[in-house]
């Protein structure tokens, strides 16, 4: 097993602690899409596994997804439990159990091989919502099993900024997500989000591409009954798919 902590200019001591832990440290650019994939390219194996700094897998967690791969999908999830007694998160544990787009996110610690990874094209390097569109592009190339275990992930972030609040917001983003509206037009409005997230003064693009502002998504869309739309392509493999929509067109 190769463990690989994709670090995003962290000036706290994460990469001095994840080395002393025994995981090989790689630089990134900061962005939770970027990092992902910068960490997928340095990393060793036929199977990738995202696991967030806040979620903790369970004991039975590589059984359990050996046997999500074993039994046909090329990629899966596990069921979120926040380990809080507040209802509203206690609801949002029990949902996570159900199988949506509207309730499976990254948090539920994907894990894919490699090989389907990189057919979709990664992760896209957005400021909000990658781990979303990286599940739609893998759900219309086949199953997304579920594995029988449950990831462990901090409510803290909940807890501090208000849990009615912050599943209000995050409802709200997700459901103009999926009505098209760009994710760097949603960042610029989701005031919670550290700067370098959003792309801020600090923010640096991927090697090798230039940064895509809001603007630029905005005016390459699509209308359609009078909303902005993104021509998302059906095919698997999008990698190969080219055209100006997509911030990580190539």
């Amino acid at each position: 097993m190769d463990v690989v902590v994709a670090d995003g200019g962290s000036d706290d001591g994460t990469s001095k602690i994840a080395g002393r832990a025994g995981a090989r440290v790689v630089a990134s650019a900061r962005g939770r899409g970027i990092q992902m994939n910068r960490g997928a390219e340095s990393v060793r194996g036929d199977v990738l596994v995202f696991l967030h700094a806040d979620c903790r897998l369970p004991n039975e967690a590589f059984d359990a997804m050996a046997a999500v791969l074993a039994g046909g999908p090329e990629s899966g999830l596990f069921a979120i439990d926040y380990g809080s007694p507040h209802p509203l998160l206690r609801l949002m544990s029990w949902l996570s159990r159900r199988r949506s787009r509207w309730t499976e996110f990254g948090e539920g610690v994907l894990f894919v091989r490699r090989e389907r990874f990189e057919a979709v094209g990664q992760f896209p390097e957005w400021p909000l919502f990658e781990d979303v569109e990286l599940l739609a592009r893998l759900r219309r190339c086949g199953e997304v099993g579920r594995a029988r275990a449950v990831v462990q992930a901090s409510p803290r972030r909940f807890l501090r900024r208000g849990v009615l609040r912050g599943m209000l917001r995050n409802a709200v983003l997700l459901a103009l997500f999926h009505c098209g509206v760009s994710p760097h037009r949603l960042c610029s409005h989701y005031e919670d989000l550290r700067a370098r997230d959003c792309g801020g003064s600090d923010a640096r693009p991927a090697p090798g591409r230039a940064p895509v502002t809001g603007n630029e998504l905005r005016d390459t869309g699509l209308t359609r009954y009078g909303r902005r739309v993104w021509n998302r392509p059906s095919r698997c493999n999008i990698a190969r798919r080219k055209g100006p929509w997509r911030a990580d067109s190539r």
